[in-house]
């Protein structure tokens, strides 16, 4: 959990403090006469009420707990269950958050917009903007869905478009106000399905376990949550029928508990995998280390020798020879360096890395494998450097390189191809093969740790585990597209700050 940023804690405070002056205002009702139910500013009949209400009655203190207290409190409690959840979900926690907060509001102010009619506009505000705020939410979790700043801005443009005659229909015309209000019901309906549907979705064709895990558990929320209040608005506007809407306000309390449990349960698998993968890591980097320091001594005999060599050589096929071995000798010496470069000490703070010079020194590593088989092409544009660990990125790197080579090998000969470059703020890194591609109902998989198709002993199905986590924790994602027989590629994103 990533610790709440200044503004949003301000927020929290500024709700919080809300919710003493709207019980504090709505309390002056208690003990006084009303005619047995509640009213909007524009006089048209409210949707909070309690079922023994009827005729002329005083609003006793029984009352405003059910209308008042129940819905206020429960929406101050779901901001700042946004706010604990806002870092749960990296990037797209923050659209979590302003959908806690449209929706929190707008249950704060809903004893208001019934009773003292203070705040009304604002009460309308949240609900008109909530489903772009669902929208919007849908869209970017988990895997960064819609990649365009214009898709995200149409849920907002559609909102705003409804908000003016929303507002300005609200004490001008009540008539024509309650059909506007009917639309924006509809189309917060059309954001609740259009988000369980990508609920589903991600449910069927993740791309890493915690992932389904998580959209398992939203979904489950997702159901009970808002399936009480859609019913209780269907029987409003639909069939007519009076439902309280103040005693069904907690019920989307489930929300937050669900995206809890997903979150909880995602971390615990993130930290076993982490733990597993850093344990043979280690051991793989301290034998690797080790080697290489052992390669390095008689690598220098064999130069030092070379020269001597070199002058005793008298015929010109001798001299061939020597000259092929000092190249060999060569190409050797730049593997191993490139090895250390690769199993340098792990750094916890960061540092200007230049991916370019990632991607040579990595590529040279898996031409020996590659061989003649397979062309390894690099077309590297020109990117600023990144801020980060750059042996762990040389370790992602090679990871999607090595699956890269091993899948053209499977078709036994093809193309890598690799390029750089420089799009949105973020620094892209694609690798692309036209191996086998990857099957559907393993491609949900790919991400998870141990997770091979390898035959016993020839992988750890650790690689891409490692990769999706290394590029994660530097703040960007990796996608995957892949088709049968095809081939797959996939592209890494960095952030440029």
């Amino acid at each position: 959990m990533k610790r709440l940023p200044f503004p949003a804690f301000l927020a929290v405070l500024a709700v919080w403090a809300a919710l003493v002056f709207v019980l504090w205002d709505a309390s002056a009702w208690i003990g006084r006469s009303f005619p047995g139910r509640l009213v909007f500013a524009n006089g048209l009949e409210g949707r909070f009420f309690l079922p023994g209400w009827k005729g002329p009655s005083v609003f006793s203190f029984q009352d405003y707990l059910g209308v008042v207290l129940l819905p206020a409190v429960t929406g101050v409690i779901f901001v700042s269950a946004g706010a604990v959840l806002r870092g749960f979900l990296g990037r797209p926690g923050k659209i979590l958050f302003l959908f806690h907060a449209l929706a929190g509001l707008y249950l704060l102010l809903s004893p208001d917009f019934h009773l003292n009619h203070r705040f009304f506009y604002a009460e309308l505000a949240c609900f008109v903007f909530l489903p772009a705020a669902m929208f919007h939410f849908a869209l970017v979790f988990p895997e960064g869905f819609a990649r365009s700043g214009r898709l995200v801005a149409v849920p907002y443009a559609v909102s705003a478009a409804l908000a003016v005659p929303y507002l300005y229909l609200f004490k001008a015309r009540p008539d024509l106000w309650a059909a506007v209000e009917a639309a924006v019901v509809l189309y917060l309906a059309a954001a609740y399905f259009f988000w369980m549907g990508r609920l589903y979705a991600l449910l069927k064709h993740p791309q890493r376990e915690s992932d389904r895990l998580m959209a398992r558990f939203l979904l489950r929320g997702q159901l009970i949550a808002f399936s009480v209040p859609f019913a209780a608005a269907a029987a409003i506007f639909a069939a007519g029928v009076p439902v309280p809407l103040n005693l069904a306000s907690p019920v989307v309390l489930l929300f937050p508990a669900a995206v809890f449990a997903g979150g909880l349960l995602a971390q615990l698998h993130e930290a076993q995998m982490r733990l597993a993968s850093s344990e043979r890591m280690a051991i793989l980097g301290n034998a690797l280390g080790g080697i290489a320091h052992e390669l390095k001594n008689p690598l220098n005999f064999i130069v030092a020798n070379l020269d001597v060599l070199k002058e005793k050589a008298v015929s010109p096929e001798m001299k061939e020879i020597v000259a092929d071995m000092e190249e060999g000798a060569d190409r050797m010496r730049l593997i191993l360096d490139d090895f250390r470069f690769l199993l340098e000490p792990a750094r916890k703070t960061s540092e200007p890395v230049d991916l370019n010079d990632v991607v040579v020194r990595t590529s040279a590593l898996i031409k020996p494998r590659a061989g003649e088989r397979v062309a390894v092409n690099l077309v590297l544009g020109e990117i600023p450097k990144l801020r980060g660990r750059r042996g762990e990125l040389g370790q992602a790197v090679l990871n999607l390189l090595s699956n890269a080579v091993e899948a053209v090998l499977e078709n036994g000969e093809g193309e890598v191809a690799v390029t750089t470059s420089r799009k949105d703020g973020n620094v892209l890194l694609s690798v692309r093969d036209n191996g086998p591609g990857i099957s559907p109902e393993n491609l949900r998989r790919i991400f998870d740790p141990f997770f091979t198709t390898k035959p016993q002993g020839e992988g750890t199905g650790l690689g891409l585990a490692l990769t999706e986590r290394i590029v994660r924790e530097h703040g960007g994602r990796v996608d995957v597209r892949s088709e049968a027989g095809k081939g797959s590629e996939f592209v890494v994103r960095l952030p440029v700050s």
